[in-house]
């Protein structure tokens, strides 16, 4: 046997000897294998030595002290001994398992509901938590030791070692008002309530639930082996309720609600007996003005179901409606005559009667729906009432437990809702904008923070429905939905999308095809220009600059001989020379357009025929009819050509002495014709007119660029004739513009 094999109190004595020759004994007082200390008494006793019990002292002391070590709190505390100091620490310090050795009296247990005791000693009371099973009797008076843990709302003890004392009286409970258990200081305490017995009703673990009105509020009391049946007698009697205060929470460790738990139903003492039968009232009558008032008081009252939801009941009685709160679950169906007894209480806009019992005694045809709208739905005169509204889905939720629809009735927004198990595949495959018919017990709901002192409409509806043949569908929704018309928005986005990115791939493959087009043309241009120039060089500079050098060779070889015959070919070579002058100024003029740039065709016709008439000698004319204006730059450049290379072929080929150009302005065109009186020739054999200039192909596809027309008329011995017809599309167009005006103003006159 060591120190920590000891559950009694025992006090251990040993002989030994301190110092020198001094024999003492040790009493050690240990209790519960925790050393408290020891205890030195100096006894007198014999000189015999006992090595043997003086190790046998030593184990012991040792055991003792490592059981107690064992116990000892953080950094060797001591423990806790008084329930007012394992209530005062926070829970931090409470879930360092401090040790606890405490003594009280059990005032409950309940090993199959909480597996735990609540002990009170002279401080408090407190939450024990059990290790072992079974139950304590309420009375035993206990040691317990353990240690301590947060809990979920106040510290509690775990419990280590409980050691029975026996049977003791239980203190006096402490009379507390609702308002002191609502606070939560009186948790776990030992308390007695008043009040009046609202109902009774079988529990879970074997345990009757017994609901009180306590101070105007709500009071649980959890009663252990109770006859439910016997205990109906205790509705609305005053009665005396001892027992534990317990608390609900939540997760955040904050005060739900608090109840009793009750040991049995000794602790439940009848003040005032309940009375005989309860009143039996008019449902028309309940809390209107009467002399006695029926608030509180246990009443009676007769009507016709209209719904039930769970265990609740909607009653109607002609145009009385009543919510029948109650714990009973005796079903009924709309039509059952029931009779209800409970107690009348206020409700948002119309009575309710709480902890109601009911019994049907009859059934008959069930009231009929008042068809309503929504200015008188916004009025509380149809709460709790059976109607029938229009109204239009918008939202249809699918709970687990019940089906809910959303619907909109004249701005006006309301729910109906269905227990699932009564709904069926035609509330479920209900569309979105589908107009509905429904009926069903209207629920109003008062605006948020309602001030009974003023006037107020009702915030919210909700329908409660009976069954699926309560919605009937008037018009299914249009095919154009919203769903329908996001979907389609959707595609015709992305199709514009993809036009939009067609587009913008085709415009950037046309430019490039464009500037690959003006490339070609521009190439082909300077081709042609240069086709043309070496066309001039040949018919022009290089044939003259031949003949000069025939010439001037032929001088250089008669100079001596023939002094007269080389002064005459000199003058030749001479003439030839301004001649080939002539030749490259006219094609420089032909590179460059200078005369158009600043001035019309007219003007620059003037200018080239000075300039020749001068050089050659000759009459040249310009004839103008019509109004003269300005053509496009390609029409003006290409006539010009024209007109140089005839007034060209005709001072080289045609030996004229007269030139005549006549330009014809019409509305829709322009002619050019270049007139001269020189040789002329065989139009037949054209191509080799001319000692086979290319002067008349060069005109004819000027011509043809413009997208004008080219003829020639001559004959050997009667001149030349160049005509060129241009149309002037810019003229056409705007002369179409006040003929259409013109038409119009006929037309209004």
């Amino acid at each position: 046997m060591t120190g920590a094999d000891i559950v009694e109190r025992m006090v251990i004595y040993h002989e030994c000897q301190i110092h020198s020759r001094l024999p003492v004994i040790l009493r050690i007082d240990v209790f519960g294998g925790i050393c408290h200390g020891a205890r030195v008494e100096m006894m007198r006793a014999s000189p015999k030595r006992t090595p043997f019990g003086i190790c046998f002292l030593a184990a012991c002391i040792l055991a003792a002290a490592g059981r107690g070590g064992a116990m000892a709190g953080p950094a060797g505390d001591p423990p806790f001994t008084t329930v007012e100091q394992v209530r005062g620490i926070t829970p931090g310090q409470a879930d360092r398992h401090h040790p606890v050795h405490l003594r009280g009296v059990v005032t409950f247990s309940d090993w199959n509901a909480d597996q735990a005791m609540f002990l009170q000693d002279q401080t408090a009371s407190i939450y024990v938590k059990l290790t072992s099973a079974g139950d304590l009797p309420v009375g035993e008076e206990v040691e317990v030791d353990g240690t301590t843990t947060a809990g979920d709302f106040v510290p509690y003890v775990n419990a280590v070692q409980i050691s029975r004392l026996g049977l003791k009286p239980l203190p006096e409970p402490r009379r507390v008002s609702y308002e002191q258990l609502a606070s939560g200081k009186e948790d776990s305490q030992w308390v007695e309530v008043s009040g009046v017995v609202r109902s009774v009703m079988e529990s879970t673990k074997n345990r009757t639930r017994v609901d009180l009105l306590v101070n105007g509020q709500r009071l649980s009391a959890l009663v252990g082996r109770l006859d439910t049946t016997n205990a109906q007698r205790l509705v609305y009697a005053t009665v005396r309720v001892r027992g534990v205060c317990r608390t609900g929470f939540n997760s955040k460790r904050q005060l739900r609600a608090p109840y009793l738990s009750v040991s049995s139903s000794a602790d439940i003492a009848v003040g005032v007996p309940a009375p005989g039968n309860p009143v039996e009232v008019p449902m028309a009558s309940l809390l209107k003005f009467n002399s006695e008032g029926y608030y509180g008081r246990r009443v009676q009252v007769r009507g016709v179901v209209t719904e039930q939801k769970g265990s609740s009941l909607f009653l109607q009685d002609h145009d009385a409606t009543l919510y029948v709160k109650s714990q009973q679950s005796t079903p009924v169906v709309p039509g059952d005559v029931v009779k209800v007894i409970g107690f009348p209480v206020l409700g948002q806009y119309a009575p309710v009667l709480e902890d109601a019992v009911f019994q049907v005694v009859g059934h008959e045809t069930p009231p009929e729906a008042v068809e309503v709208g929504t200015e008188q739905l916004l009025t509380e005169y149809y709460d709790l009432a059976l109607v029938r509204v229009r109204a239009r889905l918008i939202n249809h939720v699918d709970r687990y437990d019940e089906q809910v629809l959303v619907l909109e009735a004249e701005n006006l927004i309301l729910s109906a809702h269905l227990d699932s198990d009564k709904a069926d595949s035609r509330i479920r495959e209900l569309q979105n904008g589908s107009e509905l018919e429904l009926t069903g017990v209207c629920l109003a709901r008062p605006v948020e923070n309602w001030n009974p002192s003023l006037p107020s409409h009702p915030e919210a509806f909700q329908l409660m429905l009976r069954s699926a043949d309560d919605v009937v569908v008037l018009n299914n929704p249009p095919w154009w939905s919203l769903n329908r018309l996001c979907w389609a928005l959707g595609m015709l986005s992305v199709a514009l999308l993809a036009g939009f990115a067609w587009v913008f791939v085709l415009d950037r493959r046309v430019r490039q095809q464009t500037g690959i087009i003006q490339q070609k043309i521009q190439r082909e241009a300077v081709l042609e220009e240069r086709t043309r120039i070496a066309r001039e060089f040949h018919d022009t500079l290089e044939q003259e600059l031949a003949a000069i050098t025939i010439q001037l060779d032929t001088v250089a070889a008669q100079f001596s001989d023939a002094p007269g015959v080389a002064r005459q070919l000199l003058e030749l070579a001479r003439n030839m020379s301004r001649r080939s002058l002539f030749e490259a100024r006219r094609s420089v003029w032909d590179l460059r357009s200078h005369l158009l740039e600043n001035s019309n065709l007219v003007t620059a016709l003037a200018e080239v025929t000075k300039l020749l008439a001068g050089s050659a000698h000759l009459q040249i004319g310009v004839q103008t009819t019509g109004q003269p204006r300005k053509l496009a730059a390609l029409v003006e450049n290409n006539l010009l050509r024209i007109s140089q290379e005839a007034l060209t072929n005709a001072l080289k080929h045609a030996r004229a002495s007269q030139i005549a150009i006549k330009l014809n302005y019409e509305p829709d065109r322009v002619r050019l014709r270049v007139c001269d009186d020189g040789i002329g020739f065989d139009t037949a054999c054209h191509a080799t007119s001319y000692g086979g200039h290319f002067g008349l192909l060069d005109m004819s596809e000027r011509a043809g660029k413009i997208g004008g027309t080219f003829s020639v008329v001559s004959a050997p011995g009667q001149g030349t004739e160049i005509m060129v017809a241009v149309a002037d599309k810019g003229a056409a167009e705007s002369a179409v513009a006040p003929q259409k005006s013109r038409d119009e103003d006929v037309s209004a006159a």
